[in-house]
């Protein structure tokens, strides 16, 4: 009895701290409740919308000196170029960003030594350490004044060092570079109407009306870039997000770092209610077999008049104090797991006083459970007469429902589990529609020329690897699967109005090989250098988004792109067309694609197929000698391509590990209450079983008629079970854009299993009992 308990309160403590934990993300900002960041909508002629945490910059800016209810903005972007170089170490540091002074304020951003904000980040080229960073390359020594050199040709100052943004920040930057007009930036990005690639913040006045703002920014957006907006055919909607809200609730392309599914957390704290709500049904179950065993005490107590309101109060005082006692052991089960947990299951726990949510959770669910395990036998007791309780005469339905309850739990939990497993397995395996093993993607510089001094003796390297007999392709680009691609122009066909908003890409002639994608018709790219007509490959999806079906139609046809800060505008001649393909996301369906062959400058990536025969390990060794030699100035990056791409699977895969942890909990509450609810049954036919022997039933007659007296019971939770995986599944499923088909085996192999141990650990007691000599089964003592 207390053991189910201590199982069910160690897995609400758990779990509802971890829920805790992740769900106070940001709170600790200092009126975070009025903070909010703009995301964008991207609306293109073809209905396609794409929703980024982005906004053009200018927009907080204006509105802060238009409306007196917002109190202060400020920003982020990401670098371009993510290469440095202090002293004689060259690294790569993927979480430093462009800020605005006004972001130090608004993020609680604290800068040591310096009390006065007003000063920092105000100029060109300076940049603000966080303390681990400064640490890690600085030692105790002060950095301030000393340089950082900033690729491919910037030295940058160091202003100051900042606290480490808490673990429950949204995002944690390890350096915050400033942002200034005479900064060497693209157009694009300097103008404050240009490129949408800012992450804003606003902070409002209390009791701000938001839909007010949102109309503002808006109104405000459809003004200033009315004439890009007309002549792309394309229109961007503001919104605000709650600070809060966004490591939980936000799950849009190109976020600053990774954050969780608020319905997974739903899923666990759903898994925890129902263990400790079996761990209930196992207490209640034991109370009452005890009251059966008593039942002669018990309906004496009644008859001479024992007062309801002290039985009641002797069942939940006995209910208290077992609680008490499990949870001292589940605090003490907590601590010894506390590693296993954060190192396994990733499990940051917090049992802060800050962390409400789940003290009052808490307290709620262990005060409930005192109650109504003390309270449901004695409910129980209170309807049965004395008469009947004298006699031993009480009804098992209560013992029946109670295993069927948690064996519907059980097996619903199973099949969930199977199926998010299955439809994990489904998207990794899944067509493509390109292929990614035995790929290897090596990070090169991006945004500079082939011919760049920063470079030396780039031929030869390209020369190089495709010599080495352990490579058999080499790809030029700017995305690798599992990344977003710039979605910054939009495409229309030269004099007609068709067209849309399109993801570029950048290739050479091998892309599509190396990935094996099919061209359907038309040409590849002839070689590795841009020709004066820009030429570029469309997928399906932007070719019905033209309005064509056939892809021989578009072939030759020109497209006009223009950029969306409207500043960069060109006509391409469209050269081949190849099919759907998308690298970022197997939640969704293709996007439109545009395949450009601007390759006369590097872009981030190597692309290299590695021959199957050869080691992998090898192949990386002999690319980083040569890249070395080539690349002196930059640090050396790989991905394995399909694991890269599989990280977009991280929560699923999560959530089906922490889950398959506690449903072992939950089999093992499940089945204590299905040996104790065998043991009682048989145990009280006891001198039937003897009786049927000695009048000639052999031991099989016997273990069969007392299994099918229970496993009848568990049939039944099996075929409630099944409407309900049904719904829970089909619910989750509809987050992605494919999904398997609801497999019979989903549904069947769950109870299948749940019928096969019951049966087993069933017949083990059955058989026990019914090989007992009739003579001892029947004796009366």
């Amino acid at each position: 009895m207390i053991f189910s308990i201590i199982v069910g309160i160690f897995t609400f403590i758990v779990l509802s701290s971890y829920i805790g934990y992740e769900r106070s993300y940001d709170k600790y900002v200092n009126n975070h409740e009025n903070i909010y960041r703009i995301y964008t909508e991207f609306c293109s002629l073809n209905g396609q919308v794409l929703t980024k945490p982005k906004s053009e910059r200018g927009i907080g800016e204006i509105l802060k000196e238009k409306h007196p209810e917002v109190k202060n903005s400020g920003f982020v972007g990401k670098l371009s170029s993510s290469n440095f170089r202090i002293d004689d170490d060259i690294f790569s540091e993927e979480y430093s960003f462009y800020a605005s002074n006004s972001i130090l304020d608004i993020l609680n951003v604290t800068v040591l030594h310096n009390d006065d904000h007003s000063k920092l980040l105000n100029e060109p080229y300076k940049v603000l350490l966080s303390e681990s960073f400064a640490h890690n390359f600085f030692g105790n020594d002060d950095p301030r004044g000393k340089m950082i050199f900033m690729y491919p040709a910037f030295n940058v100052e160091i202003q100051g060092v900042y606290k480490d943004f808490p673990k429950q920040a949204h995002f944690r930057p390890q350096m915050l570079f400033s942002f200034d007009k005479n900064m060497r930036l693209p157009p694009p990005v300097l103008d404050k109407w240009g490129a949408a690639e800012f992450y804003t913040y606003l902070e409002l006045n209390d009791g701000t009306d938001i839909k007010k703002i949102e109309d503002n920014m808006n109104q405000l957006v459809s003004s200033e870039k009315r004439h890009y907006f007309e002549s792309t055919g394309t229109v961007h909607k503001y919104h605000l997000q709650p600070l809060t809200e966004i490591h939980t609730k936000s799950h849009l392309s190109e976020e600053l770092s990774e954050n969780i599914q608020n319905s997974y957390l739903n899923i666990l704290l759903a898994i925890s209610v129902l263990i400790v709500i079996l761990a209930g049904f196992n207490y209640v179950y034991f109370a009452y077999t005890r009251m059966a065993k008593n039942s002669l005490k018990l309906g004496l107590q009644k008859l001479l008049g024992a007062d309801k309101q002290n039985i009641l109060v002797s069942f939940v005082l006995e209910s208290f104090i077992i609680h008490v006692v499990a949870l001292a052991c589940s605090i003490i089960l907590v601590i010894l797991m506390k590693g296993y947990l954060l190192n396994n299951l990733g499990f940051s726990l917090s049992f802060s006083l800050a962390n409400h949510s789940f003290w009052i959770g808490f307290t709620m669910v262990f005060l409930i459970s005192i109650f109504l395990n003390g309270f449901i036998p004695f409910y129980t007791l209170s309807r049965n007469n004395c008469l009947r309780l004298i006699n031993n005469n009480s009804k098992s339905t209560l013992r029946m429902y109670l295993t069927v309850v948690q064996f519907v739990t059980l097996i619903a939990i199973i099949g969930v589990i199977i199926g998010i497993d299955t439809q994990i397995k489904y998207l990794i395996n899944k067509d493509k529609g390109y292929d990614i093993d035995h790929v290897i993607a090596i990070a090169v510089p991006k945004n500079i020329s082939r011919e760049s001094r920063l470079v030396k003796n780039l031929n030869a390297f390209d020369n190089d690897l495709m010599n080495y007999p352990g490579i058999e392709m080499l790809t030029s680009t700017n995305i690798i699967p599992g990344d977003l691609p710039p979605y910054n122009y939009s495409f229309t066909e030269v004099g007609k109005s068709s067209g849309g908003k399109a993801g570029i890409i950048i290739a050479d002639s091998s892309l599509l090989s190396n990935y094996n994608i099919k061209l359907l018709a038309g040409r590849n790219f002839t070689d590795n250098k841009r020709t004066d007509n820009f030429p570029c490959m469309i997928n399906m999806k932007t070719l019905k988004n033209l309005g064509y079906e056939k892809p021989e139609e578009a072939v030759g046809r020109l497209l006009s792109l223009d950029e969306e800060s409207g500043m960069i505008s060109y006509t391409t001649e469209i050269v081949g067309v190849c099919s759907d393909f998308d690298f970022v996301s197997m939640f969704e369906t293709p996007h439109s694609l545009i395949l450009v062959n601007w390759t006369n400058m590097l872009w981030g990536y190597y692309v290299i197929k590695v021959n199957e025969n050869y080691n992998k390990a090898d192949v990386i060794s002999y690319v980083k000698e040569r890249y070395n030699a080539t690349f002196d100035n930059f640090p050396f990056q790989y991905y394995y391509v399909d694991d890269y791409f599989n990280q977009q699977f991280k929560d699923e895969i999560h959530l089906n590990l922490i889950l398959k942890h506690f449903v072992i909990l939950a089999c093992i509450i499940a089945f204590i209450n299905l040996l104790s609810v065998t043991w009682f049954s048989t145990s009280s036919r006891s001198k039937e079983i003897g009786i049927r022997k000695v009048f000639g039933a052999a031991i099989s007659e016997v273990v069969v008629l007392l299994n099918v007296s229970i496993v009848k019971w568990i049939a039944l939770s099996f075929l409630i079970a099944i409407p309900i995986i049904w719904v829970a599944l089909g619910e989750w499923l509809k987050s992605f854009a494919y999904r398997i088909n609801m497999d019979p085996m989903i549904l069947l192999l769950p109870g299948v299993a749940a019928l096969v141990i019951s049966f087993i650990t069933i017949s083990f007691i059955t058989y026990s009992l019914a090989k007992k000599d009739p003579v001892e089964s029947i004796h009366i003592k």
